[in-house]
Parts: structure tokens; C-alpha cells; sequence
């Protein structure tokens, strides 16, 4: 995605940005280390697909549960949950990472404190 790209990258809009992915994909054999690159593009791209996949799950489970805050149910699968902590700290997380956004984990651990 071209626009958040661009974004990220100071000094260039995305026009400027887009064409010179437009070059840089044409020709990135011609660079010495052009697979090791296109292998981090690549990793890069599936973390951001991945990190994609789990929030729209857990948007998906919190939307489908009525008043979620309370009642969501948390699979803990076969290792069972944490000692440490309940399950409505469990709760309380994933609702709070749905409604901040997932990944920001910085504004989760401010709103912790």
C-alpha cells in the first residue's frame, strides 16, 4: 500500500514514492543483494498481514459478543490461562486492544497505568 508508505517516508509524496517502487520492482535483481531484499519486502509484508489477521479476529469475537467487557469468553486451549493473571484482566485487554488498535502497545500500557 502505497499511501502508507508514503506516509512513513519523510520528504516524499506518493506520487514520488510510487514511482520509484515502480522502478525499484523492475529492477531489483540488478542490486547486489537484491533477494536478501526482496526477502525482507516480503517478511515485512506477511508480519503486516498477520498482524492484520489478529485484529480483525479479535474485532470480530469482541463485536460478536454481547456487552463483551463482561461476558467474553477467552479459549485458553490446552496450556489452560496464566496464574498471574484473571480472566477478566484477559478480558479487559483484548477489549482495550480492539478499541486502541492492535499493535499499539504503548496506549495499552499507558491505559493500564
Amino acid at each position: 500500500d502505497l499511501t502508507h508508505v508514503a506516509a512513513e517516508v519523510e520528504g516524499k509524496t506518493a506520487r514520488e514514492v510510487g514511482r520509484y517502487a515502480c522502478v525499484f520492482f523492475s529492477r531489483w535483481r540488478e542490486l547486489k543483494d537484491g533477494e536478501r531484499v526482496m526477502r525482507r519486502i516480503e517478511a515485512g509484508e506477511a508480519r503486516i498481514k498477520r498482524v492484520a489477521e489478529v485484529a480483525n479476529a479479535l474485532a470480530k469475537k469482541v463485536s460478536g459478543t454481547k456487552n463483551a467487557w463482561v461476558s467474553l469468553r477467552i479459549d485458553y486451549g490446552a496450556s489452560g490461562r496464566s496464574k498471574s493473571f484473571s480472566e477478566d484482566n484477559d478480558r479487559w485487554l483484548v477489549c482495550m486492544s480492539t478499541q486502541l488498535g492492535y499493535g499499539r502497545w504503548e496506549e495499552l500500557r499507558e491505559a493500564v497505568r
